[in-house]
């Protein structure tokens, strides 16, 4: 993951592609090209490209944590919610403080109309500094929508605790 930071800016970026690109075409059994141009795919907002990769790093090594983590998170990204799923799933049971992940189950869950435990599962996030304010907002919506407004208003003020809430989620 820290990896791929480093790889944000765009010539580097783009330098990492293309020599990913190589070397997966050279070897299309090696787990390390595979999983790194699905990373490099990701950053590049390419979640479709990035998915395939990642399938691919999946299928060559079922057990990568890190692997399954970045397919869920591309699958989710690219709106295919009922395949991203089951890996959004196992991230959180290997990883149960994985916010970003967390959040992406929970927004599968909300597509795929499991509302209920969308909002279990995105009610953790309160207290995170970061995604904190959006999955209160997210959370206080769905509630407000099902009509449990004591409850919604209860999310919403966890969100607004937060002072690095951005100013349009406030």
């Amino acid at each position: 993951r820290s990896s791929v930071g480093a790889l944000r800016r765009p010539s580097r970026l783009e330098d990492a592609y293309r020599d990913l690109m190589v070397a997966h075409a050279r070897d299309k059994t090696s787990f390390e090209a595979a999983y790194y141009l699905g990373c490099v795919e990701e950053a590049r907002g390419e979640h479709e490209k990035a998915a395939a990769s990642l399938q691919s790093a999946c299928g060559l090594d079922p057990g990568h944590s890190d692997a399954t983590r970045m397919l869920g998170l591309a699958l989710a990204r690219a709106k295919r919610f009922r395949e991203a799923l089951p890996h959004l799933q196992r991230t959180i049971d290997l990883l149960p403080d994985d916010a970003q992940a967390r959040f992406a189950l929970g927004q599968a869950l909300h597509a795929l109309e499991r509302t209920a435990e969308a909002v279990a599962c995105l009610s953790r996030l309160h207290a995170d500094p970061q995604l904190g304010p959006v999955a209160a907002l997210f959370t206080g919506t769905l509630r407000s929508n099902a009509r449990d407004f004591e409850r919604a208003v209860a999310d919403f003020e966890a969100g607004l605790v937060h002072e690095s809430a951005k100013r349009e989620t406030r």
